[in-house]
């Protein structure tokens, strides 16, 4: 994790599992507002998957598993492994997705995590780039990991409130919100000379403060 990892997986273990973030709790209405396109990038993602067949996948950033559920629940998994770097949120994702031979859950840096070593039909990744920098080193591995899709949200670099107001929210909590430029990811994925994928880095209407980059191959 690039940045201050110690002070991104303390605002998680901290906020998402203490009395703050309970309903009505001053964490949760806060996460809401900025998170209130969330279940709009998630379906995009569901239908995207679901086209393509994906049956095996691997979602970085999964918190405590709301997307694998999601996505099994359209179109059954034969193997899921999710990662997140937050100690609390295994446990949790297990107890939802408890079937262990289709789901599995790793607590580890999505940089650095083992399951980067195997192969899925699709890697996933709804949000974790907000907190991480997206590097051509991090892209590549999701690249060798993928068979047939990439999936990957990041905040859109625009100078809009709802973006100054988190990015000053979080920078009360030590931790540094990531934006991105369309031109940058795509110098960024087209620097990797990636033969056999194709890349497009679009804005979604209904979301037009993230980008989504999808990356399918080719050949």
């Amino acid at each position: 994790m690039q940045g201050r990892p110690d002070s991104v997986r303390r605002y998680f273990d901290r906020f998402y599992y203490s009395a703050n973030y309970a309903p009505g709790g001053l964490l949760r209405r806060t996460e809401g507002l900025f998170r209130r396109d969330e279940r709009r990038l998630l379906d995009h993602c569901l239908v995207l998957l679901a086209r393509a067949e994906c049956s095996s996948v691997l979602d970085l950033g999964c918190g405590t598993g709301t997307f694998l559920a999601a996505l099994d629940a359209v179109m059954p998994l034969s193997l899921a492994t999710g990662v997140d770097f937050s100690a609390r949120t295994p446990d949790v994702a297990r107890a939802r997705l408890p079937d262990t031979a289709r789901f599995r859950f790793e607590l580890s840096d999505a940089g650095s995590c083992r399951a980067l070593g195997q192969r899925f039909d699709a890697v996933v990744s709804l949000g974790l780039f907000d907190y991480r920098e997206l590097s051509a080193e991090v892209l590549a591995s999701l690249l060798a990991a993928a068979e047939r899709a990439v999936v990957v949200t990041m905040p859109r670099r625009r100078m809009v409130p709802r973006r100054l107001l988190r990015a000053t929210w979080l920078a009360l909590h030590g931790v540094r919100l990531h934006a991105y430029a369309p031109r940058q990811v795509e110098t960024l994925f087209h620097g990797l000379g990636a033969r056999g994928w194709s890349c497009a880095i679009d804005v979604l209407p209904d979301v037009p403060d993230t980008l989504w980059l999808v990356a399918r191959r080719t050949g």
